[in-house]
């Protein structure tokens, strides 16, 4: 069974965001996990002391009433995590939905639970922000994304769940990973939906480019016959892929982790080569991984009986 764990921090952007893990959680046969990060104020900076590696609390900075208020920050936390769960619960009955309230500072917390119980998926709402990926996504779920070593679906605020009928992959064909077309594969599969894997060529009098796009879709398209391929001409990536995207009218915009140069040129886009409409576009991150150590029943493969 897959895990898809929810990050919540109960803004609104985290609660738009459950619709969508609700929704994946049931073409997945899935169960839903709400974490939220805790953060005690002997925590935060300025509060602790340390030594040798050891921490605790500067009691001139923390007092027994910081200790109270942390009680009770902690149990109206519990409090919220629970809501969550009875809310989807009440409407999802056959959904197996729980929470864990993590104690520690940061995303990395949420991390590191994420990989030592094994979530095959994130997904968290995002505010969004100024800069490429950044803005696609949010800072905090930028963060995640470069860190988890799972799939992450960023959602931002301004998002309307629709389904997942229409998904375009940013591809670049010199560096991609055999893996990432399998599992495009296999979500088109399971969320029947229909996949065009897009490649933007900057230089459009590029043989090059053009010859290595043809091999690509020569052999891809006989193995992965489920997906579609497409080819636009841009010498600005980013806004190259969001233009086709909204005229596709996609529900998902789908982005790998396996080449670095590639995310480095396409998530740090100048402000001149952004768009001036406020992004709401899901953006669903696949990680970075060894092609030797992936197996076929990897994500969302596995869900595909």
């Amino acid at each position: 069974m897959k895990t898809i764990a929810i990050l919540t921090d109960f803004s609104d952007e985290a609660l738009n965001a459950i619709e969508f893990a609700v929704a994946l959680c049931r073409h997945l046969q899935g169960r839903l996990i709400f974490l939220h990060v805790f953060h005690f104020s002997s925590q935060l900076p300025g509060t602790t002391s340390s030594v040798s590696g050891l921490n605790w609390a500067d009691p001139t900075l923390y007092t027994p009433n910081d200790v109270e208020v942390d009680h009770d920050r902690e149990r109206i936390s519990n409090e919220k995590l629970w809501d969550l769960v009875e809310n989807v619960r009440r409407i999802n009955p056959d959904l197996e939905v729980q929470s864990e309230l993590l104690r520690g500072v940061g995303m990395d917390t949420a991390l590191d639970f994420v990989k030592a119980h094994a979530i095959d998926l994130i997904v968290m709402g995002t505010k969004g922000a100024d800069s490429a990926l950044d803005r696609w996504a949010g800072t905090s779920a930028s963060y995640v994304m470069n860190h988890a070593s799972c799939p992450v679906l960023a959602v931002p605020r301004n998002s309307v769940f629709r389904g997942f009928n229409k998904i375009v992959y940013a591809t670049d064909p010199y560096h991609e990973a055999d893996w990432h077309l399998r599992e495009l594969q296999a979500l088109a599969t399971t969320l029947r939906a229909e996949v065009t894997v897009l490649y933007v060529q900057e230089d459009p009098d590029s043989q090059q480019s053009l010859d290595r796009w043809t091999a690509f879709t020569s052999k891809w398209e006989l193995e992965v016959p489920a997906l579609t391929f497409a080819r636009v001409f841009g010498d600005k990536m980013a806004v190259s892929i969001e233009e086709y995207a909204q005229t596709k009218q996609a529900d998902l915009l789908v982005v790998a982790k396996q080449n670095r140069s590639f995310l480095d040129g396409l998530f740090s886009s100048s402000p001149s080569d952004r768009l001036v409409f406020d992004n709401v576009l899901p953006v669903l991150s696949l990680p970075a991984l060894d092609e030797k150590k992936v197996t076929q029943t990897n994500f969302f493969s596995s869900a595909v009986a």
